[in-house]
């Protein structure tokens, strides 16, 4: 029997572990490198000072980005990569870059490596469109810099909305988003949206998200699209929903993504189209995909061509709970089991053999030195059907197709 420590690197290993932020989110060195290269290279878009030293992070956060370039350039996620590389580093492209890591620094879906190569696509679009930096004019930034006094303001606006503490929030945020800052604009529109502290008025809420949306902030380009395809606040009106959308869209917001691409396949706003369609849906978990292949394809073992293919055409059947387009293949889910159990010390490498139709799966906790510990993971029958074995449970594998293990679905 394995000892306690083996036992409790297996569980994480052969069990489907919430992926939390604490393993998601973008590190904090790269967000303070990001954020270091935007202040160094376009100061009027960080009002006020970092809590931190700058000294050496541009640099270290350009050499971050050349190593994920590497990566990239071996694959045709990005089209027209090579074309996109020309311009790539010149400052307000890769001022870009820095922009995209930052506003993904909390997402609950995208490690490091994917949010940086989420903001080098979004870059490359933006290069082929032939657009430069988007800054607000010289009088709108003087008019919106924070002073100490309103970053306060907008932390205690923040912590308030937070504490469910509606009027001071509403109080704080509409006090800053009259004095032009896109943020408080953003949640002033939210909470006139959902009636938090204030009446609820679709009109008002319409009216700060336009701000808002007008001054680059994402998500109110989102919830302004939102409101034009709803009709609230506004008339309907899909082609400009599909404009504000396909903005947020370019900076990353990956639920603007999912809607234009459903947008562009029913033909909605913008000419019908199955190509730009899948272009647009998911290119965040398409990303973080091929950066799991990446590293653990060498620690998936198939004894035979059968038998690989068997498991890279099997798709979990993601209908629970709900039906809503998300299919997953169960390759995805082995490589990202792999990576909750990838320690220099001790890890798990998966066998996958065929006999007479039916698969096994069977995992492998391994040391430099020697195999510790067997355990068969999955099968699938003759009939086609997945059956998880030991501690993983059939509800567990369906929970993957929502994220329990990160963003390794996609959309039909």
């Amino acid at each position: 029997m394995p000892n306690l420590l083996v036992q409790k690197f297996l569980l994480l290993a052969l069990t489907l572990m919430p992926f939390g932020n604490a393993t998601a989110v973008v590190d904090r060195v790269q967000q303070q490198n990001a954020i270091c290269y935007v202040k160094t290279n376009a100061p009027d878009l960080v009002f006020g000072q970092l809590p931190f030293s700058c000294d050496g992070k541009p640099e270290k956060f350009v050499a971050h980005v050349k190593k994920e370039i590497d990566f990239l350039s071996g694959t045709k996620i990005i089209p027209n990569f090579d074309k996109c590389l020309m311009s790539l580093f010149e400052t307000k492209n890769m001022t870009n870059v820095a922009r995209g890591v930052w506003d993904l620094r909390d997402s609950p879906v995208m490690a490091t490596n994917a949010a940086t190569a989420s903001a080098i696509s979004d870059a490359c679009k933006i290069i082929e469109e032939g657009n430069s930096l988007q800054i607000a004019p010289a009088s709108v930034r003087q008019k919106n810099r924070p002073t100490e006094v309103s970053l306060a303001s907008l932390s205690a606006a923040e912590k308030a909305l937070k504490e469910r503490d509606y009027a001071t929030a509403f109080g704080l945020f509409k006090a800053l988003a009259e004095q032009g800052n896109s943020e408080a604009q953003a949640n002033l529109g939210l909470m006139y949206e959902l009636g938090q502290g204030v009446n609820q008025d679709f009109f008002e809420a319409f009216k700060w998200y336009l701000s808002a949306a007008e001054q680059g902030t994402a998500w109110a380009q989102t919830n302004l699209g939102f409101a034009y395809i709803n009709g609230r606040g506004t008339q309907k009106d899909d082609k400009e929903a599909a404009k504000w959308l396909r903005r947020a869209a370019l900076q990353g917001n990956t639920r603007a993504q999912e809607v234009l691409g459903a947008m562009y396949n029913q033909g909605r706003g913008v000419p019908q189209g199955h190509k730009e369609a899948v272009k647009w849906i998911n290119p965040s978990n398409l990303m973080y995909i091929t950066k799991l292949e990446k590293d653990y394809r060498k620690r998936v073992h198939f004894e035979s061509k059968k038998a690989e293919q068997i498991v890279r055409d099997f798709k979990i059947d993601c209908n629970a709970p709900q039906k809503n387009g998300h299919h997953l293949l169960l390759i995805n889910l082995l490589y990202a089991r792999l990576a909750t159990a990838d320690r220099e010390d001790m890890w798990v490498e998966t066998t996958v053999q065929e006999r007479g139709g039916e698969v096994l799966i069977i995992d492998s906790l391994r040391t430099p030195e020697k195999v510790i510990h067997t355990n068969a993971v999955f099968k699938i029958n003759k009939w086609g059907e997945l059956h998880p074995m030991g501690s993983i449970r059939a509800e567990a594998v369906r929970n993957a197709c929502f994220d329990s293990h990160g963003p390794i679905w996609l959309l039909e």
